[in-house]
């Protein structure tokens, strides 16, 4: 399914609707099946979600005993709708003009499927190429994981996977690593008038080697002396 929405505007299917139904199934699973704390600002959005959804199917944010079934028909004409719409574009990628192309990125989507990639280990070299000292490495595994095995799922397989994962496990360090810096990147992205893009990843990097050398820096003289060496390196 994740597939097949992700080619829905390649065919000229909106998968808006979609989407909101995926998005709220997760945030019902999620109510009934684990204990919320309304301390926490994911625990809240779920809650306001659900009361949302329940106020849109049967008219009241806390459901009563006669509105539950309600609730259920409209949560099963909407996996209906999911279903048909999944239907929809698997014919319109039938008939599209890029047919075959299309299907092989689903090939390689099965051919990823059991793809197991030592992450923690990736990360270990990761982090020495970088120099990124400090960082807790299982935590950011567990951190990220999910949404690497969701990317690296999608990879064709002529792609080489060492490279991407790298790629990928590079990108994570530099944001965990900016975490720890007294500047952003939105500091680095005014500063040096950079737009978002691979530029801003490498003066962050340049940030961390100043900054590990320099640790007593405060937001202002990092950015300074950030925005000197920056400006050498284009020479």
């Amino acid at each position: 399914m994740k597939y097949l929405l992700a080619q829905a505007k390649r065919v000229d299917i909106d998968p808006a609707e979609a989407e909101q139904f995926k998005h709220a199934l997760g945030r019902l699973r999620t109510l009934f099946a684990h204990n919320l704390d309304p301390s926490t600002t994911r625990d809240r959005e779920t809650r306001d979600t659900c009361y949302a959804w329940f106020k849109n199917a049967c008219g009241s944010r806390v459901p009563s005993d006669d509105q539950w079934e309600q609730c259920l028909e409209v949560l099963l004409d909407s996996a209906l709708r999911y279903l048909m719409l999944a239907i929809e574009i698997t014919r319109a990628i039938e008939q599209h003009a890029d047919s075959e192309s299309l299907s092989n990125l689903w090939k390689d989507r099965l051919s990823r499927t059991d793809v197991v990639v030592n992450y923690l280990g990736s990360l270990q070299r990761a982090a020495g190429d970088l120099g990124c000292e400090g960082l807790n490495l299982p935590q950011v595994r567990d951190r990220y994981s999910k949404r690497w095995g969701e990317v690296l799922s999608l990879v064709p397989a002529s792609v080489n996977i060492e490279e991407v994962t790298s790629r990928h496990m590079e990108q994570a360090l530099i944001a965990e690593t900016s975490r720890l810096l007294p500047i952003t990147a939105a500091d680095v992205m005014e500063h040096l008038v950079l737009q978002p893009g691979e530029a801003v990843e490498v003066a962050l990097r340049l940030g961390q080697v100043i900054y590990s050398l320099h640790p007593d820096l405060n937001r202002d003289s990092l950015l300074e002396s950030l925005g000197a060496s920056w400006k050498q390196l284009q020479r």
